[in-house]
């Protein structure tokens, strides 16, 4: 069983069950737990309706990190972390939530401003219900007087993975005013049916005309209106969408049901905004595959996040603090592919605390660099240890790697320059003297024998085969 936070007290069976009965098709509502923990009522819910493998419509909040890992592991969509800070722009059918209860007024009330008329389901301590006496929950019990109902439920938790004796109360509320936003009254503008024979008797009372008349300039005026709202979401997506993309966009998310269709586009806006956001950040460029392919994986999961300045100051924290691990990771990453699978490139060293340790050599060798298959042989671009390669050396030396010429670079510009690939030759690039061969090889040599230490003394340090260094800057 995961760690249980000190303020988590995950929802039963039998609470759950309560909660969602009587709600019709509940395995096709979207909904949102915005006090998820690790997921006990989405689970039951997944269990019942035989969603366990689709969780596109289940969303959650959590304030515990450990929390959202858990959730994010069993597949469901972490929208954002302090739900009392959340401002919600998607649109649920039911909100189900067990909040902390010592804020449960606070949660709840911010969940009906925040529902956009979805059916709200909440857990608080029947004193909540029961002892008004602060504004929170004399603001509650208004709400639950004018919108809903309270059911009072005994120790539901008596017998839950954490207990407490504390009485529930199920809270049920619905403002079912603005279910919508897509829902329009349409006034004197109503079709007409238009009886032939009176047409053609001559008998077309003149109202009838009127309506027509009008339903043609409302369509026109409707018609105007979406294209002026096509040129602002053009304006106001231009970051995100490029125009093809926003149509094809608009397209896909087209749907019969104007909710669904409003969500599906939020969530590939969504999706976009934080792919900008990271592809501004650069890291993607500047770090090796294998850390490359574990930030795809982070921008996965945020991109579901809400997209707000909060979540966004957050990420760039995250990376901030991050950064001089990701670039350690990427050497190492680097340190692996030339000396793992290649032991001449081995050089072994006395004197260290352990007989495994070993560095790069000051010249080293590394196949299938060269594609000789063809008429104009290149290098290539699989595997991508040659960008590897001098990323990690861009980091140890502090070179922006976007102003280094790339090795593959300088032997593409050799060869249209001069109408033929320099096998056997020595070729300058930023870090070495390279020579390619016509079996498909290229030999290294650093140019500068500091770098290459540091970058050895960096492995050996993280990997702990030498001590790191003393007040001295000395390895001990």
């Amino acid at each position: 069983m995961a760690f249980i936070p000190k303020s988590l007290y995950p929802t039963p069976d039998e609470g759950v069950i309560k909660m969602i009965t009587g709600i019709n098709n509940i395995g096709s509502l979207a909904i949102l737990d915005p006090s998820a923990g690790h997921g006990h009522i989405l689970d039951y819910i997944s269990r019942v309706s035989g969603r366990y493998n689709d969780k596109r419509n289940l969303y959650t909040i959590e304030i515990d990190a450990d929390c959202r890992a858990v959730l994010r592991e069993k597949g469901y969509s972490v929208i954002d972390e302090d739900f009392l800070l959340h401002h919600n722009h998607r649109f649920y059918d039911v909100i189900l939530m067990n909040p902390p209860w010592s804020e449960g007024a606070q949660h709840v009330i911010h969940a009906f401003e925040q529902s956009g008329g979805a059916l709200i389901k909440a857990y608080v301590n029947a004193e909540t219900i029961r002892n008004p006496f602060s504004s929170d929950r004399k603001r509650l019990a208004h709400l639950i007087e004018k919108y809903g109902s309270v059911e009072f439920c005994g120790q539901l938790f008596k017998d839950a993975d954490r207990v407490t004796y504390a009485e529930a109360a199920l809270i049920t509320l619905q403002d079912t005013s603005v279910k919508t936003a897509f829902r329009m009254p349409y006034d004197s503008v109503k079709p007409t049916n238009l009886d032939f024979e009176e047409f053609s008797a001559g008998l077309a009372p003149v109202d009838i005309f009127e309506s027509y008349e009008a339903q043609f300039n409302a369509a026109l005026a409707a018609y105007q209106e979406l294209l002026a709202a096509k040129r602002k979401l053009e304006f106001y997506t231009n970051s995100f969408l490029n125009d093809l993309r926003l149509d094809n966009t608009l397209k896909e998310c087209t749907s019969a049901n104007y909710d669904d269709s409003y969500n599906m586009f939020l969530t590939t806006l969504t999706k976009e905004a934080w792919a900008e956001l990271f592809r501004k950040t650069k890291l993607k460029n500047l770090t090796t595959g294998s850390v490359s392919r574990e930030i795809q994986a982070m921008q996965a999961s945020q991109g579901v996040m809400s997209f707000n300045r909060s979540n966004m100051e957050k990420l760039f924290e995250t990376l901030f603090l991050s950064r001089v691990g990701i670039m350690k990771q990427c050497v190492l990453d680097v340190f692996d592919q030339l000396t793992k699978y290649h032991a001449e490139n081995r050089e072994m060293v006395e004197g260290w605390k352990t007989n495994s340790g070993y560095k790069v050599a000051k010249k080293f060798i590394l196949p299938n660099i060269v594609e000789t298959g063809y008429s104009n042989p290149y290098l290539s671009y699989h595997p991508s240890i040659l960008s590897d390669l001098e990323k990690s050396l861009c980091f140890l030396s502090g070179i922006n790697y976007e102003t280094i010429t790339p090795i593959q670079d300088i032997y593409r510009n050799y060869s249209m320059n001069f109408g033929k690939f320099p096998y056997g030759q020595w070729i300058d690039s930023t870090f070495f003297e390279l020579k390619a061969f016509k079996k498909g090889s290229m030999h290294f040599k650093f140019h500068n024998e500091e770098l290459r230490e540091r970058f050895n003394m960096l492995v050996a340090t993280e990997r702990k085969w030498v001590a790191e260094k003393n007040k001295q800057g000395v390895y001990k």
